[in-house]
């Protein structure tokens, strides 16, 4: 999903990570009603980090969205432009930078 963020026209994915947080629900694909999975997710979204789509509906998703290329095309380039700044490789390697910094300064000001 970060990898199309920058590159792709469009994505579809299941609903794990942040894929929530970052996409509509039109490029999630979800598990089918009635299985354990969408029971969980249902229930508490986060509870279901590994979800489990059927081919079918995956299948069913592409085609939805090959059907409507120009539609899901122009959202995603809109949610490119709202969210993409965050997963440059840029903006990953500053955040990883940042985390390991604020460790490596907590553990410093520990040892004093």
């Amino acid at each position: 999903m970060v990898e199309g963020l920058q590159y792709a026209n469009v994505v579809l994915t299941t609903p794990v990570g942040g894929a929530r947080e970052i996409l509509s629900e039109r490029f999630l694909v979800e598990p089918e009603a009635g299985s354990d999975v969408a029971e969980v997710s249902a229930s508490s979204r986060r509870a279901a980090e590994h979800v489990a789509v059927s081919p079918r509906t995956f299948a069913s998703a592409m085609k939805r969205a090959h059907d409507n290329y120009d539609d899901y095309a122009r959202e995603f380039t809109a949610l490119r432009e709202r969210h993409g700044e965050r997963f440059t490789w840029q903006a990953v390697a500053e955040g990883y930078v940042a985390v390991y910094r604020s460790i490596l300064d907590g553990a410093a000001s520990r040892d004093s």
